[in-house]
Formats: C-alpha cells, sequence, structure tokens
C-alpha cells in the first residue's frame, strides 16, 4: 500500500502540468472552504436559504448551520477530485486525469457562483 502511495506521488510530481492542475484545485478548495466559513455569521434568526417561485412562500428559512454544510461540500470536493484525478494516474489514464482536473476547475467556479448567491438569499435583511 506504501508502494502504490509513493509511487502514485512520483508520477503525478513528474506530470507538471498535471501535477500544476492538482495543486490549483487544491488551492481553489481551500479558497472556497475558507470564504464560506468567513461569510458563515451565526445568530438567533432564521436565514432564508432557498427560494422557489412555486408555492405561496418565496423564501424557505432554516436555522444558519444549514450553511455549515457548504463547507463539508468543499472538503468533499477536495478529497474526492484529488484522490480520483491520483487514481486515474495509477491506472495510466493521463490523458481522463487532465480533463477531470479541468472539468474540476469549471465545477469550482461554478460552486463559488453558487454559494455567492445562497449567500446573498440567506442573509437578506
Amino acid at each position: 500500500m506504501r508502494e502504490l502511495v509513493y509511487t502514485t506521488t512520483k508520477k503525478v510530481v513528474a506530470d507538471r502540468p498535471l501535477f500544476l492542475l492538482l495543486i490549483g484545485v487544491i488551492i481553489g478548495s481551500l479558497l472556497y472552504i475558507a470564504y464560506v466559513g468567513i461569510n458563515i455569521a451565526s445568530s438567533d434568526l432564521q436565514l432564508a436559504i432557498r427560494y422557489t417561485s412555486f408555492g405561496e412562500t418565496h423564501f424557505y428559512r432554516d436555522k444558519w448551520w444549514y450553511l455549515l454544510s457548504f463547507v463539508g461540500f468543499g472538503v468533499l470536493f477536495l478529497v474526492a477530485h484529488v484522490g480520483l484525478a491520483a487514481k486515474l494516474v495509477a491506472v495510466d489514464l493521463k490523458q481522463l486525469a487532465y480533463a477531470f482536473m479541468w472539468l474540476s476547475v469549471v465545477i469550482l467556479v461554478l460552486m463559488f457562483a453558487y454559494t455567492y448567491s445562497v449567500l446573498g438569499i440567506a442573509y437578506l435583511n
């Protein structure tokens, strides 16, 4: 097991563009986790967490700790995407690992945009 981790790490580090993509996704994910963690504010009031145009109420409310699930999602994204890219390199599918990491960058941008919108709705005054 230790040898497998060592050889996979060696393969990833040897491939510079893939390694830079991996580092970019790691840094982007950590920035996302920090962004969400900093922008969450605890309060006794219920926050608007969801908007829909269907139904009587357009804004649905819940406790503030619902927003902590975005931090958990960021951690899950980081671990899953880096692990899957490393696994693709381990089984010699480097081109698929490149494509997967570029799609991870796109998903990370969408995560920032979506979270910005949700936090904007959640902290309406």
